[in-house]
């Protein structure tokens, strides 16, 4: 059964919770600029235990814990080469919790703001944003997740060029945003950021 087909026959689905903040509750350090990136290396048990246990909480849906595994991340402690392997072991992690749990359980690829996400006045200009996210969503399908979800969006730059790419390359994806006073944090009403996205035919 594909994303598509579930959500159109659930009438309610439950997604997992936080892992970068989940894995600091439970004892292991996440610095800026990687975040939980390097869990996925350095603890993969525990970041498995925390997909397992959110299945077994009732989630329909885990997200691999790719949020900030991007080389562009990555080449800020000058170690890009360990993204596309971190992030495909992220897939790997959440899949194996998704298969053992013996029930359909999607996993989700996490696509972050490229910078910090409460800061859009650090949004790189749209070549960096174009190979970035180009080379992670590609990563990401290659990696087998389920569908892609964009989170805490907060600019319309990134977010225009996410919508056109699944539009084109027609994987499923889902746009959440983080907002202030109902606008994007770079200023942008969110009245005015939705319709664009809804345009890409996103699931969500």
């Amino acid at each position: 059964m594909s994303i598509n087909e579930f959500l159109s026959i659930k009438p309610f689905i439950l997604l997992d919770g936080a892992m970068g903040t989940e894995l600091e509750r439970r004892g292991y350090p996440t610095t800026l600029p990687l975040w939980s990136a390097m869990a996925n290396l350095e603890a993969p048990v525990l970041v498995k235990q925390i997909h397992d246990d959110y299945i077994s909480a009732g989630a329909d849906i885990i997200t691999a814990n790719t949020f900030r595994t991007t080389s562009y991340t990555f080449s800020k402690v000058g170690k890009a080469e360990l993204a596309s392997h971190l992030t495909r072991l992220a897939v790997e992690i959440a899949r194996e919790s998704a298969v053992q749990s013996g029930r359909k359980v999607f996993v989700a690829g996490s696509l972050a703001p490229l910078e910090d996400c409460y800061s859009p006045e650090l949004v790189p200009g749209e070549d960096v944003i174009r190979e970035a996210y180009t080379v992670q969503i590609e990563l990401l399908i290659s990696s087998g997740v389920d569908f892609i979800l964009a989170e805490t969006m907060i600019n319309q730059s990134e977010i225009a060029f996410i919508c056109d790419y699944m539009r084109k390359r027609e994987f499923p994806f889902v746009m959440s945003f983080t907002t202030q006073d109902g606008r994007l944090l770079d200023g942008t009403p969110l009245e005015s950021a939705i319709p664009d996205v809804l345009k890409a035919n996103p699931l969500a």
